[in-house]
C-alpha cells in the first residue's frame, strides 16, 4: 500500500514542515506588525502557502498512523475526530491565508483581530471548537498508542501534549510554540519508528 510504503516520509515531512512555517512566521511576519499589515505583507501567503502544505501533510500523516497502529475501535474512532478537528482548522488557515488578502481593498476593516468579522460568534466558535476536537482526537488516540505499544512512549506522551497547546488559539504564542516543538517531535518520533518497521 502506497501510504504505508512511503508513510513515514510523509509523517517525517509533517514533523519538519510545521515547524519550519512558525519559524518562518516568526521571521517574515514579526508580531509587532498590525494585523492588516501581515496579511498584505508580500510574504504573507507564500508563508501561509507552507503552512497549509504542512496541515495537508499532516492529514495524510494521520492516515499513514492508523494503517500501521492497526484495527482496532478507539484507534479508528480518536483517527476520525483527529481529521475532523484537523479539516476545521486547515479550513481556517486556507480562509486567513487566501481569502483574507483578498478583503484589504475592498473591506479593510475587517482585516483586524477586533472586527466584527473576528467578533462573530459563529467564527470565534469555530476557531475554539476546530482545537479542541483536534485535541480531544489525539489525548484519545494517545491513550491508544500507549496500550498498543506500537509507538515510542516518549513521543506519544509529546504528541498528547503537544497538540492541545498548540491548536488552541486562546493560549499564549509561548505556549503554542512550545506545542508545536512537542508535537513535531513526536511525529518525528513517529516518523522513524514507522521507517524501522518498513
Amino acid at each position: 500500500m502506497f501510504l504505508l510504503d512511503y508513510g513515514a516520509y510523509i509523517v517525517i515531512s509533517a514533523a519538519i514542515i510545521m515547524p519550519l512555517y512558525w519559524i518562518l512566521f516568526a521571521i517574515y511576519l514579526p508580531m509587532k506588525e498590525r494585523y492588516i499589515n501581515w496579511v498584505s505583507s508580500k510574504n504573507w501567503i507564500w508563508v501561509n502557502c507552507i503552512g497549509f502544505a504542512g496541515a495537508i501533510v499532516g492529514i495524510l500523516g494521520s492516515f499513514v498512523i492508523v494503517l500501521f497502529i492497526g484495527d482496532t475501535i478507539l484507534n479508528y474512532l480518536a483517527f476520525f475526530i483527529v481529521v475532523v478537528g484537523s479539516v476545521i482548522m486547515t479550513s481556517l488557515l486556507y480562509f486567513e491565508s487566501f481569502i483574507l488578502p483578498g478583503l484589504i481593498l475592498p473591506a479593510p476593516h475587517l482585516v483586524n483581530q477586533q472586527s466584527e468579522l473576528y467578533k462573530f460568534k459563529a467564527f470565534i466558535r469555530i476557531r475554539v471548537i476546530g482545537g479542541i476536537i483536534f485535541s480531544i482526537g489525539f489525548i484519545v488516540w494517545g491513550i491508544e498508542w500507549l496500550a498498543s505499544g506500537k509507538l515510542p512512549l516518549w513521543s506519544s506522551i509529546c504528541m498528547m501534549i503537544g497538540a492541545p497547546l498548540f491548536s488552541l488559539v486562546f493560549l499564549s504564542g509561548n505556549l503554542r510554540l512550545l506545542g508545536v516543538l512537542l508535537y513535531s517531535a513526536g511525529l518525528l518520533g513517529v516518523g522513524l519508528k514507522i521507517l524501522s518497521a518498513l
